[in-house]
């Protein structure tokens, strides 16, 4: 199990740190009502894809190569 939970973990941490953690908010906000979830959802994603990284996941992509995220 621990080796599981570790792999999972590094899976995590190879993500975009600023979409892990708007993830992780749009989690905490779970019990809220599903309009004020999808609106802040819309809110993140457009935030995210003007940030840094959202930027060089979009090349990355064109390119055809793993991104470099720095958590901007």
């Amino acid at each position: 199990l621990h080796e599981r939970a570790f792999a999972r973990a590094e899976a995590i941490c190879a993500r975009a740190p600023l979409a892990v953690s708007a993830a992780r908010r749009l989690l905490a906000l779970a019990r809220s009502s599903p309009t004020e979830v999808l609106a802040m959802e819309s809110r993140m994603q457009q935030a995210l894809l003007r940030s840094e990284d959202g930027q060089e996941a979009t090349r990355a992509f064109r390119e055809k190569r793993a991104p470099r995220f720095t958590g901007r």
